[in-house]
């Protein structure tokens, strides 16, 4: 069982009985999973939204799955990916490996091997990548899911961590309240919701609010960003 319960694993199954399985399976080693069936989904969703590993079926509606396993690993450079296949052939894992996977599972597989290669993989991207977030004194550790001020670990919920990343992948540069909203929530907010600028408040009341140096900063007119001195 994982020591840490808030790895989020986005699993991309169309085989809703199998999809069932490994998600229980998973949930039982102590993962959070969420379930995609469609592939166009797969793309949006994982591009969007902050997880900690990804399973793709690679025989997902065909080719799709290989499709998905393309668009993802470049917009998310960092997280491990665990290949599921049907067949176990020295050309489908060279093609997964060169797509960007971590790692390639044949089907039929037990729990016990689904857990102990899940954990494998994502231990070994946390050596071998890194997973470090900074600005000053400002960290963030993709990885372990931790944020620091200092010394002082800052307590945040998932969109607020979502956002913060978001932030400082893109520290020192000017982000949108349209980019944040599709980049951290991944859904089209009618105009006029001020969602962005809650969250961003409640940011700065964990981050900013007890120290001289404020980093998050409002662009008027523009948007926001976070500033690194």
């Amino acid at each position: 069982m994982t020591n840490n319960p808030t790895v989020r694993v986005l699993l991309v199954e169309h085989d809703a009985k199998l999809a069932n399985s490994i998600e229980k399976t998973l949930t039982k080693c102590g993962y959070e999973v969420e379930v995609v069936r469609d592939p166009h989904r797969a793309i949006e969703h994982g591009a969007l939204v902050v997880f900690s590993m990804i399973i793709v079926d690679v025989k997902l509606f065909n080719e799709a799955g290989f499709g998905v396993l393309h668009t993802l690993r470049p917009n998310s450079p960092t997280v491990p990916i665990l290949i599921l296949s049907d067949h176990d052939t020295a050309n489908e894992r060279m093609r997964a490996l060169e797509e960007g996977a971590n790692d390639f599972l044949t089907k039929p597989f037990d729990a016990q091997e689904l857990c102990a290669r899940v954990q494998a993989v994502f231990c070994r991207s946390r050596i071998s990548s890194n997973p470090l977030l900074q600005a000053g004194d400002l960290t963030l550790d993709l990885a372990s899911r931790v944020v620091k001020r200092g010394t002082k670990t800052v307590k945040l919920t998932r969109t607020e961590f979502s956002l913060l990343e978001l932030l400082l992948k893109h520290k020192n540069s000017v982000l949108s309240r349209k980019y944040i909203r599709e980049h951290v929530w991944g859904e089209k907010f009618e105009n006029g919701t001020n969602i962005v600028d809650v969250c961003i408040n409640y940011l700065r009341t964990c981050v900013d609010r007890e120290y001289g140096s404020k980093l998050i900063r409002t662009v008027r007119g523009k948007g926001f960003m976070l500033k690194e001195e």
